[in-house]
């Protein structure tokens, strides 16, 4: 095992809060992966920064806001799964064989009534996507799939999760922490294997959160 810091500058901004960038992941070849919601671009941004800090992005296209950002899994394979907001309530599939280098086409999803900044994790052959409103104004929706994430089945749609990020835990749980109500504190709520939320766990009073 190994770990590396790298300062890396590129010309890439994004809004405070709903525009942040999704959780990095490390991928097959050894670089980080991040989806950017840029606050002065139209569409998310895949980045891929290299052991070495060289950068490169791919722009996916659709016109969006600042605050739809796009996220993707990693299956066994090594192939990339990506899940990225390409207009209102348009939600495609794209995946990559090269580790982000390029990308396939989209496939236009029946994933969600909206589109909002959403998360995905990949446990035990289920792919979890969580698409959240940032703001908490609209309750969240959680889907699951079971064919690499050409389809979805809803399993959850009744609760508010603001800032929401997703994690999975060494044991194979997929966790997603949000910023509560307002100041209220951090909560962790556990998703059931191909089942709905549990009950949230506040974590302490603060509004930000992170997986």
């Amino acid at each position: 095992d190994s770990m590396y810091l790298t300062r890396v500058e590129f010309p890439v901004t994004y809004a405070s809060g709903t525009g942040q960038p999704s959780t990095p992941r490390e991928l097959p070849d050894g670089a980080l992966g991040f989806f950017v919601a840029p606050g002065t671009a139209t569409a998310p941004t895949f980045w891929r920064i290299s052991k070495a800090g060289a950068s490169s992005s791919v722009a996916f296209g659709g016109s969006t806001t600042s605050a739809m950002r796009g996220d993707f899994v990693i299956l066994p394979s090594g192939r990339l799964v990506a899940f990225v907001p390409t207009g209102t309530a348009v939600i495609s599939r794209f995946h990559s064989t090269d580790y982000g280098v390029t990308w396939s086409a989209g496939t236009l999803l029946s994933l969600g009534g909206a589109t909002y900044s959403l998360c995905a994790e990949y446990v035990e052959d289920m792919i979890v996507v969580v698409i959240a409103d940032p703001t908490g104004v609209s309750p969240a929706e959680v889907h699951v799939s079971f064919d690499e994430g050409y389809t979805f089945a809803p399993i959850d749609s009744s609760v508010n999760l603001p800032n929401a990020r997703t994690c999975v835990t060494s044991t194979g749980i997929v966790l997603v922490v949000d910023s509560a109500s307002g100041a209220t504190g951090v909560g962790v709520r556990q998703i059931a294997p191909g089942g709905g939320l549990g009950d949230e766990i506040l974590m302490g009073a603060t509004s930000h959160a992170d997986a």
